[in-house]
């Protein structure tokens, strides 16, 4: 069968909400210790692929679109958006901070290569901050 980006909210929100559980089986955790350093979008689609199957959706790449699509439709639910996205030491996540709250004190690099551990010192003047991350 394949998927709809119209299926109902609730069975969504299920398939993620199993994702987020499978994730954190033995077998998938030591799937991410085995591939991390080299190929860890190759259990992302084990795991993704798996889900599509349990709930009676042809695995194929085309319905992995429309669930990939599905998870930012539905990012916003608050089971979404704290669950849907655990890797295996479960850090990602949507920030906190509006505009006018404090940044929190971090370490910050500076384009030389030195490193300040104040970052309320900098607020006298404007700051950029540019932060990412490499998964």
């Amino acid at each position: 069968m394949d998927l709809s980006e119209n299926i109902p909210q609730q069975q969504a929100l299920d398939m993620f909400l199993e994702e987020c559980s499978l994730r954190k089986s033995d077998f998938i955790q030591k799937m991410y210790d085995e591939y991390y350093l080299h190929n860890n979008g190759y259990v992302e689609e084990v795991v993704q692929l798996t889900i599509l199957d349990k709930f009676g959706f042809e695995p194929s790449n085309e319905n992995l679109d429309i669930y990939r699509q599905l998870i930012w439709k539905y990012r916003q639910i608050p089971e979404v958006r704290d669950q849907i996205f655990f890797m295996k030491h479960n850090i990602m996540r949507e920030g906190d901070l509006k505009i006018g709250d404090l940044a929190p004190d971090v370490p910050l690099l500076d384009i030389k290569g030195d490193y300040y551990n104040n970052l309320h010192s900098f607020m006298d003047k404007p700051l950029v901050i540019l932060s990412g991350s490499l998964t």
